[in-house]
């Protein structure tokens, strides 16, 4: 897919600009490098051009420090520009999040990875009852659970409590014996985020900002569709005949960071 060699073009073209502007050496004696900000505009704008991409942000780190931050184009079809502080939907990257939580509540002694995931839902009962009595944390998190891809393609809808959503789960089925074969499936981790709510006594939005947006310090980071909106939400766009148009995504509570 284009979108794919967009960003692999990009990756590359990075390290290209280190290479070719160098480096200097600070007064603390470590490598800096040094960026040539105009090429990677131009670049940039070029790529998004070629993708017809909307808007996006960029930040190049090195170490600690920050090197460069900075939005281009519009995050909403009325012309807001994007900002370094424009909160964009996350998708599926938020399973890091999640699985970050999971290890805060396994660290603490709250949660073992190794027993049946009936020991922390006790009200989801799929008729198939394999998949509570012998699926674990631990397969959940690394998509061994036997799951199937498809079983995850039911996204929640906005707000929707993940209690509620696991109980209408009730003609689920392994589509593998647990713990034998990999399957991507974002099931997997809308139940591992009820597991995270039964132990805590916590919301999912509220223990993921508690535990992990506040220490890491991410202000402009949200696990709520509503309070994402409030701090500026990107639109998300669909493609339709080679052309983007802004819709509406479905989303559920851990895609927004």
């Amino acid at each position: 897919m284009f979108w794919k060699k967009s960003i692999s073009r990009f990756i590359l073209f990075i390290i290209v600009v280190a290479a070719v502007n160098g480096t200097t050496v600070s007064a603390s004696g470590k490598e800096e490098l040094v960026l040539d900000t105009e090429k990677i505009d131009d670049f940039v704008r070029s790529e998004m051009k070629a993708g017809d991409i909307p808007g996006l942000a960029i930040a190049i780190v090195q170490g600690d420090k920050m090197l460069y931050l900075k939005g281009y184009g519009r995050a909403r079809a009325d012309g807001t520009p994007v900002t370094p502080q424009t909160p964009f939907i996350l998708g599926s990257i938020s399973k890091g999040l999640t699985g970050l939580a999971v290890m805060r509540l396994v660290d603490r002694g709250e949660i073992d990875i190794d027993v049946p995931i009936k020991k922390y839902l006790p009200y989801f009962r799929p008729k198939d009852t394999k998949v509570t009595e012998t699926v674990t944390v631990r397969q959940l998190l690394n998509h061994t659970s036997g799951i199937s891809n498809y079983s995850g393609s039911k996204l929640r809808k906005p707000e929707e409590p993940l209690e509620e959503f696991l109980r209408e789960q009730v003609n689920l089925k392994l589509q593998h014996p647990a713990g034998e074969n990999f399957e991507y499936s974002s099931l997997n981790y809308d139940i591992l985020g009820a597991v995270i709510e039964t132990v805590s006594g916590k919301s999912y939005k509220d223990f993921i900002k508690e535990e992990v947006f506040i220490p890491l310090e991410m202000d402009q980071s949200y696990a709520n569709i509503k309070e994402g909106v409030e701090g500026g939400l990107a639109d998300g766009y669909r493609n339709l005949f080679g052309l983007e148009f802004p819709g509406k995504t479905k989303v559920v509570e851990s895609m927004i960071p």
